[in-house]
Parts: structure tokens; C-alpha cells; sequence
């Protein structure tokens, strides 16, 4: 949904019978502890500092960064009919991120590469436990089931951002794209279709998960209390148009060890456009208004000009109802369904 809170994202698993190859990648060492990540409040201790700053990505050379970001979501779905269908999924992806920026230029412009090095999935698709790590797990089917996963692991990609968050390129993807090809069995296909699957790679999966690493923050001069919004581009769900605005507030600063944080609480405003009532094919729909809901916070590090810890979530949830004639009689259902994601980042090291 939105670059602000929207998931990083959430694959369909599917199951392809296909031939794979053993890894023969080099198999980066990740330390198991590095998986727990910590979902409470930041422990910093307050500051008084009534002084301007600027926010801004700063970035060495050749410095090696290490983050994990956990995605969490949950979609809870109510079909009634002739009979009453439930389904309930629960999704939890924790990311261990490398990132080695390259180049800066005179502007501050940054080209970093990134590499997922630790990736794991645990879910619960109403009541079946799916797992997946992508360090240990070696099993073939393992691999083709998750391929989506398991072509993002141990292969860099570069990025490209501004000093205020705007990232201008995704790039150097064609290693995951044909990676995900091969497992999925389907690497002879045409060049326009290889195009197509590295440029949806880019824009529905990488530029949504690097947007939490680097987030786009305004060039104003800021203080405590000072706020800002960022209109976002608008969202089609069903029938209905979803223009969203992200908020943001400096409410504090805050000190780790020796760097200064400033404290921001994110929010959102939305407005739905749309028609509420429908009639296709002899079947009238009623849908109400989807309803959402967002907020966070991020602690950004003035000191060295990176994110230090942030916690986002979002909900929307929507309805419609349905009436038809049919041999039967008439004929009435109902839908419901709530959806929900949470993203918490941390820099490791």
C-alpha cells in the first residue's frame, strides 16, 4: 500500500515441480541470534535540545552495514453464502540486510550495494505451519517452493538515493531475476518476458523493501514540534481509489551512547473516492468505504545520518455485499476482510 507502511511485500506461495542445482554460492555466516529482533519501545534516554537540524543520508565509503528488517503481516477473510469460508494467514519475514555504499557524489547522492544475507519465513495459512530458512534450508522442493525467497538470498543488487531518501534506481538485478527464472524452471523464455519479471522484481518487491532502509524525509530545516506531509501516489482497491498522505511530527531527541536521534511520529490521512453501489451482470454489490488505519515511529540518527530503529504499522479493512437472482431464488453473500502490516527495522551494526 502505502511507502510508508506498506509491507514490504507478501508472495503467493506456489509449488513448481522443477530440476534444481546444488549451491554452489559462497554461503555467507550469519549467527542465529542475529534473527531475534526486539518489538518493544527504543531504550535511548531524552534530551533537551531546542536547536535546528536537517535530516539527510550520510554514508562512508566501504563501510559495511547491517541491518534486519522484520515484516509481519496478518489477513483474516469472512465469505458467507450458502455456507461461511474463513481464512487466516499470519506472515513473518525477518530480513538480515548487508549494505556496502560505493560511491557518494558532490550533491550526496549515494550508490550502495545490498545484499540479503540471512532470510527467514515463518507462517500460519489457517493452521498449517510453513518455514522456510534461506541459509540452512537445501531441499530442492524447499527452494522451488520459496523461489521467490530463495532468489533474493546472497545475490547484490545496487541502489541508487538521494541525500534526502529519494531513490532514483534499483539496479545490477538480473542476477535474482534469472535466478528466480531457473528455480521456476522457466529460464528459456523470451528476452521481453525476462524484462518483465526483473522490472516487476524491482518495483513490487526491492524498491518497497529498501523504501524502509531508506526512507524518502523532507529538506526543511526542522525543530522539536516541527511536521511535515507527503502526499502518495493513489491506490486502486475494488471499486474504490485510496489517496493517502503521509504524516510526520518531530516529537523529541533523544540520545544513544554518543549520537543524537530525533524522534519522529508517523501517521497517515486518507480520503476514498468511488461509488458504493455497483450493479454487473445481474448481480448487485454494496461495498462499503475501506477504513485505514497508520501509525509509527522512527528514530533517526543525526549523528551519522542513518535510521536507527523503526517501528510502522497499518490496517485497512473493507466489506461488500452481494445480490443476485437465480434459478434458486434470490441469492445474497457477504465479504469481509482485514489486512494488517507491521515493519520494524533495526541497524545492527
Amino acid at each position: 500500500m502505502k511507502k510508508l507502511f506498506s509491507v514490504l511485500f507478501v508472495f503467493v506461495v506456489l509449488v513448481f515441480v522443477a530440476c534444481g542445482e546444488k549451491n554452489k554460492e559462497d554461503v555467507p555466516k550469519v549467527d542465529a541470534e542475529l534473527y531475534n529482533y526486539d518489538s518493544t519501545e527504543f531504550k535511548t534516554e531524552p534530551i533537551t535540545d531546542n536547536s535546528t537540524f536537517e535530516l539527510g543520508y550520510r554514508f562512508e565509503k566501504g563501510e559495511k552495514i547491517l541491518y534486519r528488517l522484520v515484516s509481519i503481516s496478518e489477513t483474516a477473510q469472512k465469505v458467507v453464502a450458502d455456507t461461511t469460508i474463513t481464512n487466516n494467514v499470519k506472515q513473518e519475514i525477518i530480513y538480515l540486510i548487508e549494505f556496502e555504499p560505493k560511491a557518494t557524489e558532490t550533491d550526496g547522492t549515494v550508490e550502495a550495494e545490498v545484499k540479503i544475507v540471512g532470510l527467514k519465513l515463518n507462517a500460519n495459512v489457517n493452521g498449517e505451519i510453513m518455514t522456510y530458512d534461506a541459509v540452512n534450508d537445501k531441499d530442492s522442493l524447499q527452494i522451488q517452493r520459496y523461489a521467490e525467497f530463495a532468489s533474493m538470498w546472497n545475490n547484490p543488487f545496487s541502489i541508487r538515493f538521494t541525500k534526502y531518501g529519494e531513490i532514483s534506481e534499483i539496479f545490477r538485478v538480473d542476477k535474482i531475476s534469472n535466478k528466480f527464472l531457473k528455480l521456476r524452471n522457466a529460464d528459456s523464455v523470451d528476452v521481453q518476458t525476462k524484462t518483465m519479471v526483473k522490472d516487476d522484481m524491482v518495483n513490487s518487491v526491492l524498491k518497497p523493501l529498501m523504501g524502509q532502509l531508506i526512507r524518502k524525509v523532507t529538506n526543511k530545516v526542522l525543530a522539536v514540534d516541527s511536521s511535515w506531509t507527503a502526499p502518495q501516489p493513489p491506490v486502486p482497491m475494488m471499486v474504490f481509489q485510496i489517496n493517502y498522505t503521509n504524516k510526520y511530527k518531530v516529537i523529541g531527541m533523544e540520545k544513544l551512547n554518543d549520537n543524537k536521534l530525533v524522534v519522529l511520529d508517523a501517521g497517515m490521512d486518507y480520503f476514498v473516492e468511488g461509488q458504493t453501489k455497483i450493479s454487473e451482470r445481474g448481480v448487485n454489490y454494496n461495498f462499503s468505504k475501506p477504513v485505514s488505519k497508520g501509525e509509527g515511529k522512527i528514530y533517526f540518527d543525526i549523528s551519522n545520518g542513518r535510521i536507527q530503529k523503526s517501528k510502522t504499522t497499518s490496517s485497512t479493512s473493507f466489506s461488500f455485499t452481494m445480490e443476485a437472482d437465480t434459478p434458486q431464488g434470490r441469492q445474497k453473500g457477504k465479504r469481509e476482510e482485514f489486512v494488517s502490516n507491521t515493519n520494524i527495522l533495526e541497524l545492527i551494526k
